[in-house]
């Protein structure tokens, strides 16, 4: 793929992912509460346009049209010297940030990729998330013994229709780095 290919498509990725956890991609700042941008339908719409910004991106600029897929890669893993790179960032953040930067550590033109939804399924195996029920609606939240590890929750509410949003601070992000081979073991579906 030539260069200037590479820079817009990561570009492109770079403005969705902001967009997916709720920030403005021009000046970082959290979108407005009723932003248009920052309904939650469109948060998860952004979510797998990203997925799928990553896959071209993967593929060297390529939409894969064959019947191939990644999941026909070996499993996620690093290397002790990738795993070495992983650092906790002081501010709160979310786990999708902390994934991708695990992500970005690894070859994944020759594995899977990390799942973000495998560290929820480990938070929520190991009594650290809940699920709640909003107005009908499945919410993850942090238990008693997620609050004590670091795992922040804002409700954050559009034209009437809500959902919580997990941040994950210093000690949070650091805990779930030292117990990532039980979350890597999730992701490969062991």
């Amino acid at each position: 793929m030539d260069e200037q290919k590479q820079k817009t498509l990561d570009r492109a990725k770079a403005y969705i992912d902001k967009l997916a956890n709720g920030y403005d991609p021009f000046t970082n700042e959290p979108l407005e509460k009723d932003s248009l941008l920052n309904n939650v339908r469109l948060s998860r719409c952004f979510f797998f346009v990203s997925d799928i910004l990553q896959e071209v991106i993967d593929n060297g600029g390529v939409v894969n049209k064959g019947s191939s897929s990644k999941q026909n890669l070996p499993k996620f893993e690093l290397q002790p010297e990738q795993r070495s790179l992983i650092t906790a960032l002081d501010e709160p953040i979310l786990i999708s940030d902390l994934c991708n930067k695990i992500n970005e550590l690894a070859n994944l033109e020759s594995m899977r990729k990390l799942k973000v939804t495998a560290f929820g399924a480990w938070l929520l195996s190991k009594g650290f998330l809940t699920i709640v029920i909003i107005n009908d609606k499945k919410h993850k939240e942090p238990t008693s013994e997620g609050r004590n590890i670091g795992i922040l929750s804002e409700w954050v509410e559009y034209q009437n229709r809500g959902y919580y949003r997990l941040k994950y601070n210093k000690n949070a992000q650091q805990f779930l780095i030292d117990n990532l081979d039980e979350i890597i073991q999730i992701s490969n579906g062991e």
